[in-house]
């Protein structure tokens, strides 16, 4: 009996491309199916090509429109930004200007209260140089070698002191005149007459001597 079989040889290369051939049927036919189920799905749910286009054409819109409210909101937070910077500077600026109010009003209590004490030492000073004036009351209409007249107390007190280094007991006293202008006289000696005045200047010539001076009488 005769045997018929025959045997077929490929080349690898052969071999290769229906490999090739049957990866890629594979390929498309899972494609193909996978587009043709969604489409079936689509149909199914009432979802047409158009609808699907439409809602593409939203979401880009939608998008579009996600961004300008982003921008918006970036542009209010920038205003409020802005605003806020504007508020803390005005409240820093009245801040400030309440604080320079505050620094003139202390400055000018400072200098009031200078001032007040300033008077208040002036009033104390010159009460003290008033009593050391000559209580001349029970000496009106008395007569006196008067040596200096002086528009300030302090200046008669001070040209009196010299006398007194020489040992004599000079009389201060103030006399208002007609205009009421305060004048402080400085006298040496209390005297009855003119006589017992110009004998004392006669006595004490090394002390008037070069010195001016008028026989006056004591007005109180």
């Amino acid at each position: 009996m005769e045997d018929k079989t025959k045997i077929i040889i490929f080349e690898r290369k052969e071999i290769f491309l229906v490999f090739l051939f049957l990866v890629l049927s594979s390929v498309l036919s899972f494609t193909l199916g996978v587009r043709l189920g969604i489409s079936r799905s689509y149909e199914s749910a009432g979802i047409t090509g158009s609808d699907m286009r439409q809602v593409e054409l939203k979401s880009e819109v939608e998008e579009s429109l996600e961004d300008i409210m982003a921008q918006k909101q970036e542009m209010k937070m920038q205003e409020g930004a802005k605003g806020n910077d504007e508020e803390k500077k005005e409240v820093e600026d009245k801040a400030l200007l309440k604080l320079r109010e505050e620094f003139h009003r202390l400055n000018l209590d400072k200098k009031n209260n200078e001032s007040v004490k300033a008077k208040e030492t002036t009033k104390n000073t010159e009460a003290a140089e008033e009593s050391l004036l000559t209580d001349v009351s029970s000496y009106r209409g008395r007569l006196t070698v008067q040596v200096g007249s002086y528009e300030e107390i302090k200046d008669a007190l001070r040209f009196a002191e010299g006398f007194k280094v020489r040992g004599m007991s000079p009389i201060v006293y103030k006399v208002e005149r007609g205009n009421q202008k305060i004048w402080y006289r400085v006298g040496v000696g209390v005297f009855e007459t003119y006589e017992e005045a110009k004998n004392f200047i006669i006595e004490e010539d090394s002390v008037f001597s070069g010195q001016d001076y008028v026989i006056s009488e004591i007005l109180n």
